[in-house]
């Protein structure tokens, strides 16, 4: 995610970074249980939470 134009869309309310990093790896794990490649799954699916749980608590949640 090195697209500057993403960059510039982050702010604390709406992470844009993040979020899309997080979107990422929950589609390569997607794609990586269609190939019945669990152990690659489960570790883009790790990513996707370690990242969720990296963000502040917000209300309503991003």
């Amino acid at each position: 995610m090195a697209n500057p134009a993403i960059a510039n869309l982050d702010t604390f309310a709406f992470p844009a970074t993040i979020l899309l990093k997080i979107a990422d790896n929950l589609l390569r794990g997607e794609i990586a249980l269609t190939q019945e490649n669990y152990g690659a799954a489960l570790t883009h699916y790790e990513k996707s939470v370690a990242l969720q749980d990296s963000q502040p608590n917000t209300e309503p949640p991003y």
